[in-house]
């Protein structure tokens, strides 16, 4: 609580609208967003060796981490207090 604020986490949220240029949960609270970028490897495709201008064939499949290994990424991030992910965008 600051200054009447209700500060709560967003995985408690089921549903965020915006009020007053701030994010809030389904009973007025402002959420309070703890984001990370998952980036890194995820502009440089998979398959390197062919035409990265070429959609057919260009994969971003397995980046930023190899989808077996997603589940214990994500453990890791949420553990760091992490609520949300900013996924890299190539176009």
């Amino acid at each position: 609580n600051d200054n009447g604020r209700h500060y709560i986490a967003a995985a408690t949220c089921k549903m965020l609208t915006t009020k007053n240029g701030e994010f809030v949960d389904e009973h007025g609270r402002v959420v309070n967003l703890r984001g990370i970028n998952l980036g890194g490897s995820s502009k440089i495709p998979t398959n390197t060796t062919t035409n990265w201008l070429d959609a057919k064939t260009t994969t971003f499949v397995n980046r930023p981490f190899p989808i077996s290994e997603a589940s214990l990424h994500f453990e890791r991030i949420r553990a760091c207090g992490f609520t949300i992910i900013r996924f890299i965008v190539t176009w």
